[in-house]
């Protein structure tokens, strides 16, 4: 796989990202006015299990999908590679449809816990595993193969449908009433994925002959058994499945200890409410870059996995040296500016969060070290390691846990912060080790070098703008120039670079 080839896939996942967390957040700020307090508490209590088929399907088996498809193409073995994702569709199929049933036995659970009101938005939320999960199929089967444009453009297509039919069908439902309207809010996540999975097919269809002229030239003999490869999915999967699992329980740590540990260090109720909100907003605007990186962990597993399965190591070692020079020129401006004007920042977002600043600097400073440990992570999933980031991700989360307890009775939004921060230190350090044991790579030192002299630089650029004309937008602005500059004139990105990630 050329570089081009890695940089522009990461490049389409990246611009869908944002596109997906853009709708995400106005579909949250439209449905606020439509449904009110009460009824925007009615959609969100189901959604949490929404999260967690995402973390389940499109991140655990899509990753898995992707390696076992790039490595059977790797040494021509398309059929092979075609046979993956026809098991894997079989295994979403029965894994969403099992998901699907114990979501509606669990109904009456549901409704005793959070009131009859959620069942609307409850069973809406049940439906959606069977479309999401099958889409899973297609995405990992063209992420193997390189084409993320499918999985991008299938996630913007389903994005938008979630936030039509979402805000559609909440807005035809709100003269009925409140439980009815969160649950047409809820059924969008639903429609979204039929959009999503419509496309994917579309984009299968339409290349469907190019790749069944790769199966007729392949006259390699089976070398598995349908069985066979479902169970290798299944076992390549569970790890991935379990660190996409762990991940969301850090800020789950935050939220159910925060009250009753900083109420004991002696705050009361009403402090804690705020800041909670501000730290729980700190780690949104916090999680922005991370939707880039993740985008080139995404695409490290196929890469890598490629490179390994040609016994190249330095392939992919380049690609793991890339992936970093490219995760720490999104990461360290980001870092910065959240260092120098994290006030005006947050203020910007969230007009009604006057003097929530210092939390998202405390946050910030996780920001380099969360970047290094997810691509670290995916780089051990390229490799046939993922055991050994899931071991360093729960102890992390232990380490979290520990520490939070502790820290959160003492200042609650900063001490949730330094525990993230000894949390991830760990999962970076040993990730980064254990890459660097079984890859023998040698990093690179300049990668660290421009983007971090350019985000100086631009930091004390946007300090005295923002001093002088006291307008964050300019600040921001006038930050992105400088930064911009920065990495050309001290070689964090070239010309060449750039003219491959637009495609000229």
């Amino acid at each position: 796989m050329s570089e081009r080839t890695f940089l522009k896939g990461a490049l389409f996942l990246s611009l869908a990202g944002i596109f997906s967390k853009i709708m995400g957040l106005i579909l949250k700020m439209r449905l606020s006015v439509i449904l009110g307090p009460e009824g925007s508490g009615i959609f969100s209590y189901p959604q949490q299990f929404y999260v967690l088929m995402i973390a389940v399907s499109a991140t655990g088996f899509a990753s898995s999908i992707s390696k076992l498809v790039a490595e059977k193409r790797s040494v021509g073995k398309m059929r092979e590679a075609h046979r993956v994702f026809h098991v894997s569709l079989v295994v979403m199929l029965v894994l969403s449809a099992t998901i699907t049933l114990l979501m509606l036995l669990f109904t009456p659970v549901a409704m005793k816990i959070w009131g009859e009101s959620v069942y609307y938005a409850y069973i809406a939320v049940a439906v959606g595993p069977i479309f999401v999960s099958i889409m899973t199929s297609f995405r990992g089967y063209f992420q193997g193969m390189q084409l993320m444009q499918a999985t991008s453009v299938s996630q913007v297509f389903e994005s938008a449908g979630r936030l039509v039919f979402g805000l559609g069908l909440a807005a035809f439902f709100a003269g009925s009433s409140v439980a009815k309207a969160a649950g047409g809010a809820s059924f969008g996540a639903a429609a979204g994925g039929v959009i999503g999975f419509g496309v994917i097919v579309l984009y299968y269809l339409r290349n469907r002959g190019g790749i069944m002229n790769d199966l007729e030239a392949d006259h390699h003999p089976q070398d598995k058994t349908s069985w066979e490869l479902a169970k290798e999915l299944i076992a390549f999967t569970l790890p991935i499945t379990i660190n996409s699992v762990i991940v969301p329980l850090m800020p789950l740590f935050d939220s159910l200890l925060i009250k009753p540990r900083a109420i004991a260090g002696g705050y009361s109720p009403e402090m804690v409410d705020r800041m909670y909100a501000w730290l729980s907003s700190a780690v949104t605007v916090n999680g922005l870059p991370l939707t880039f990186t993740l985008a080139l962990a995404v695409s490290l597993i196929p890469a890598i996995s490629k490179a390994v399965a040609k016994n190249d190591m330095s392939e992919a070692n380049r690609k793991i040296n890339l992936s970093l020079r490219l995760g720490f020129l999104i990461g360290f401006p980001c870092f910065v500016g959240f260092l120098v004007i994290p006030e005006e920042i947050m203020v910007l977002l969230f007009p009604t969060f006057a003097g929530s600043g210092y939390v998202l600097q405390a946050y910030a400073v996780c920001l380099i070290f969360m970047i290094v440990s997810q691509l670290m992570s995916y780089s051990l999933q390229g490799i046939g390691r993922p055991r050994i980031a899931t071991k360093n991700l729960m102890i992390g989360s232990a380490i979290k846990l520990i520490l939070s307890y502790f820290l959160i009775a003492w200042e609650p939004a900063v001490g949730a912060s330094i525990a993230t921060l000894a949390a991830y230190l760990f999962i970076s350090t040993m990730n980064f080790r254990a890459v660097k044991q079984y890859t023998q790579i040698r990093f690179d030192k300049r990668i660290l070098y421009a983007p971090l002299t350019a985000s100086v630089v631009m930091g004390i650029g946007t300090y005295v703008v923002n001093r002088v004309f006291s307008n964050t937008l300019l600040s921001i602005g006038t930050a992105a120039v400088i930064y911009f500059i920065g990495v050309v004139v001290f070689g964090g990105i070239r010309k060449d670079e750039i003219r491959e990630m637009i495609g000229r």
